[in-house]
């Protein structure tokens, strides 16, 4: 090793030497032939989305859209904390339905549940949900990128 680095880049410090010298001898992970072409296609093991987000599908205060009874787009503000099996075994969420005010901004409304097939999803199939983090009192600013998205994700599912 110190004969690689000595023969070349002379004029190099110190310093810079000892950086090479590093990242020679550092550990590099071993990849397959099978794993390199897997990665450079897109591939990503779903474990790692699984290790970031703990067990929590919906956080208390999400804003999720659903499907109204009469084909309209609603939104709904979450009440509790819910996890994956919980949402896979009751199949619906609880929250209060936000009422529109003004163009973005929404005033929750009363308590009730929607059913999941009534969940509005995105084009990779997760659920369309949006961290809301309200102002003071109960109103709720929606972005106008979340309303395009649930009317692309409405649309598609009409």
């Amino acid at each position: 090793m110190s004969s690689y680095i000595n023969s070349s880049r002379n004029d190099r410090g110190d310093h810079d030497k000892l950086h090479e010298i590093l990242n020679i001898a550092r550990s590099q992970p071993r990849r397959t032939t099978r794993q390199f072409y897997k990665e450079s296609a897109g591939f990503g093991p779903q474990v790692l989305d699984e290790q970031q987000s703990p067990d929590l599908l919906f956080h208390k205060d999400d804003v999720a859209a659903f499907e109204n009874v009469d084909g309209t787009i609603g939104f709904i503000a979450l009440s509790v904390n819910l996890t994956k099996d919980d949402f896979e075994r009751n199949g619906n969420i609880i929250g209060r339905k936000l009422i529109n005010i003004s163009n973005f901004q929404y005033k929750c409304g009363d308590l009730s549940t929607v059913n999941s097939k009534f969940l509005l999803r995105d084009r990779l199939g997760s659920y369309l949900c949006f961290e809301s983090g309200y102002d003071n009192g109960d109103f709720f600013n929606l972005s106008k990128q979340f309303h395009d998205d649930a009317k692309t994700a409405h649309s598609l599912t009409v």
